[in-house]
C-alpha cells in the first residue's frame, strides 16, 4: 500500500500533513501518540496481512495489518479513519512472540511486527486489489 501523501511538515507540537489533494490539516502531535523519535500516521501501518483467514475476515468486514510495535489502539484507530476515509467500530491487537533465527554460529532474533484487526462500520470497506 502506498501512502496517499509526499509531504509531513513538524511544526514545534504540531503537524502539517500535505496531501496532493486535500487542504492542510493541522493536528496536534500528542493526540496521535507522537513520541521523541517522531513517529507519524504514515509510519503507523506497515502494510496488510493478506492470508486465508484474513480473507475470510474480509468478508465479515474486518481487516488485518502489521503495525509498529509501540503503536497504541487510539492512534492506530485514527491513523486507519484518516488513510482510508472509513469508519473503525474496533480494534483488536496481537503481539506475537518472538522467533529465534540463525545464521551460521551467531543466534539472533526475527523482528516482530504488532499484528492489528480492525472492524470496520457496515457501510465502509477497503480495497486492496483493483479489479481487472
Amino acid at each position: 500500500i502506498k501512502p496517499l501523501f509526499n509531504k509531513i511538515i513538524r511544526y514545534k507540537s504540531y503537524i502539517l500533513i500535505d496531501p496532493n489533494v486535500f487542504n492542510y490539516i493541522i493536528v496536534k502531535s500528542k493526540d496521535y501518540n507522537m513520541n521523541t523519535s517522531s513517529k507519524s500516521l504514515l509510519d503507523l501501518i506497515k502494510y496488510p496481512i493478506l492470508t486465508e483467514k484474513t480473507s475470510r475476515l474480509i468478508e465479515q468486514n474486518q481487516y488485518s495489518f502489521a503495525v509498529d510495535k509501540k503503536a497504541d489502539k487510539v492512534s492506530i484507530k485514527r491513523a486507519i479513519e484518516y488513510l482510508f476515509a472509513v469508519k473503525v467500530t474496533s480494534v483488536n491487537t496481537a503481539n506475537s512472540p518472538s522467533k529465534k533465527r540463525r545464521v551460521g554460529k551467531f543466534i539472533g532474533e526475527k523482528t516482530q511486527n504488532k499484528r492489528v484487526i480492525v472492524t470496520l462500520a457496515p457501510e465502509n470497506s477497503i480495497t486492496f486489489f483493483e479489479n481487472a
